[in-house]
């Protein structure tokens, strides 16, 4: 459907469903983590399955926790993969919201493709319906234009 390869776990653990992550903690210990969804160099995706309606704020609260939860996840990366400049946050059946940070340094990741509506994606099922106008049309076109390379790393 999308044109893309079938995550699958590998010794590079590059792209795959339940990649597990090291929080390296202040006072020395370690504590363990899985991605939900990594793409080496793209993206953390978090998902959920919110029972709360989406119009209460225990749906906005869930939503919000699970973007810090992705974002802890992508800062917890080992520095030599570098910082996913997405992170991708979804309700299944219901929400999908796309956040950015393209210097890949783990700083704040903003909602995209308009900061000032972090919700990206309304609904979708067998189609995706964009709350907001967007350039981006897809990961492929976004490599293309060259934003990958000029992208840095720790």
């Amino acid at each position: 459907m999308l044109g893309v390869d079938t995550p699958h776990a590998t010794a590079a653990q590059d792209y795959m469903f339940e990649r597990p992550i090291t929080f390296a903690q202040g006072d020395g210990s370690s504590s363990a983590g899985r991605i939900d969804l990594y793409r080496r160099g793209a993206f953390v995706l978090e998902s959920k399955k919110l029972k709360s309606g989406v119009h209460t704020r225990g749906f906005d609260g869930a939503l919000l926790r699970a973007r810090t939860q992705a974002e802890n996840y992508a800062r917890a990366l080992p520095a030599a993969e570098g910082r996913p400049p997405f992170v991708v946050v979804v309700d299944v059946g219901n929400r999908i919201e796309l956040y950015a940070e393209f210097s890949r340094s783990g700083a704040t990741y903003t909602p995209f493709p308009d900061p000032r509506k972090p919700r990206c994606i309304r609904r979708y099922g067998a189609q995706l319906v964009s709350a907001t106008p967007t350039p981006f049309r897809s990961w492929s076109s976004w490599r293309k234009s060259g934003a990958e390379g000029s992208t840095t790393k720790e």
